[in-house]
C-alpha cells in the first residue's frame, strides 16, 4: 500500500503594505543604508495555515560587516515594533530575507511574534542604558544593575571612561540599535542580548552590548560592554 506524501503549500498575497508596515520598512532602509521590499503570504501544512509577513533587505554596505543572525533577529524587532497591535496578531511569522554582497544566496529567518513581544520589551532597558550613557547619568546605570552585579565604583569608572572617549572623538552624536539576540553566560544562563553604535562627531563609531533578563518581570541590567566597532 503506498503511502500519501503531504508537501506543504505555500501562497503569496497580493497586498499592499499599510501606512504602519510603510513606515516600518523605511524606519529599515533608514537604518541600515538599505533597499528593503516586502511580501504576504501564508503556507498550509497538514491542515494547519500560518500567515506570515516577509521583509526582504539588500544593498545595504553596514549590513555586510555586521553579523547576519544579531542584524537579522534585530530587523525582525523593528518591523514588529512598526506594527499595530492588529497587525502584531495577524501574522504567525516574520520573515527576514537579507541579501548580501558577500554572499550569492539570500539569507532567510523566520520569527515568532510572541517571542520578539519579549524581545521589544526588554529593548527598552538597551534604550534606558543608551540615554543614560549619552545623558552622563551613570549613578542610573549603576543603580540599575542586577543586584549581584552591583559596584560601587562603577559610576565612576563609567564617568572616567566617557570622558576618555570624549577627548579622543569629541562629542558622541547619538546611537542606534543594531543587532538583538541570546547570549549564553558561562552559567548557561540565557540572558536577551542587544548590540549598538555609538556615533562620535569626528566620524568614528564604538560598539557596545547590553544583555538582559528574559523575564520581563526582570527590569535590571544583567551586563554591558563597550568594544571596537
Amino acid at each position: 500500500m503506498k503511502k500519501a506524501v503531504l508537501y506543504p503549500i505555500v501562497y503569496l498575497l497580493v497586498a499592499c503594505a499599510s501606512e504602519t508596515q510603510k513606515t516600518g520598512l523605511e524606519m529599515i532602509a533608514d537604518h541600515y543604508g538599505a533597499k528593503t521590499s516586502f511580501a504576504k503570504g501564508f503556507n498550509t501544512n497538514a491542515g494547519v495555515t500560518r500567515t506570515n509577513f516577509t521583509v526582504k533587505v539588500s544593498d545595504s554596505k553596514m549590513i555586510d560587516t555586521l553579523r547576519y543572525d544579531l542584524t537579522s533577529s534585530n530587523i525582525a524587532l523593528m518591523l514588529y515594533e512598526s506594527f499595530d497591535e492588529d497587525e502584531r496578531a495577524a501574522f504567525d511569522d516574520i520573515i527576514v530575507e537579507i541579501r548580501r554582497d558577500t554572499v550569492s544566496k539570500a539569507d532567510k529567518s523566520s520569527y515568532d511574534p510572541e517571542r520578539l513581544k519579549v524581545g521589544l520589551d526588554q529593548a527598552a532597558i538597551f534604550t534606558n542604558f543608551s540615554d543614560n550613557f549619552l545623558g552622563q547619568k551613570f549613578g542610573a546605570i549603576s543603580d540599575n544593575m542586577a543586584p549581584e552585579y552591583q559596584n560601587a565604583e562603577l559610576a565612576s569608572n563609567l564617568s572616567n571612561y566617557w570622558k576618555g572617549l570624549i577627548t579622543q572623538h569629541g562629542r558622541i552624536l547619538g546611537y542606534k540599535r543594531i543587532g538583538f539576540g541570546v547570549y549564553t553566560t558561562p552559567k548557561n544562563e540565557k540572558l536577551f542580548y542587544y548590540s549598538g553604535i555609538l556615533n562620535f562627531r569626528d566620524g568614528s563609531k564604538r560598539g557596545y552590548s547590553v544583555q538582559t533578563s528574559q523575564n520581563v518581570d526582570d527590569n535590571h541590567l544583567m551586563g554591558f560592554k563597550f568594544d571596537e566597532y
